[in-house]
């Protein structure tokens, strides 16, 4: 016996408000991980230089023994 017909059917119904969060939220999830993408770039872009300047230190460090 249902104490509360159709109760359960309107549970779990997508409302147009939960479809717009789920969109919103889904948005927001994809710039974030964009912005990741892109910050990840950024620390290759920044460590590349860095690791070149070290060669070249440890090559002319070596030359001059």
């Amino acid at each position: 016996m249902q104490l509360w017909p159709g109760a359960w059917r309107r549970a779990y119904s997508i409302t147009s408000d939960d479809r717009q969060r789920d969109i919103q939220y889904s948005s927001r999830a994809e710039s974030h991980l964009e912005r990741q993408r892109q910050i990840h770039r950024l620390r290759h872009v920044i460590r590349e230089p860095a690791s070149t300047a070290r060669r070249r230190a440890r090559v002319g460090r070596s030359r001059s023994c």
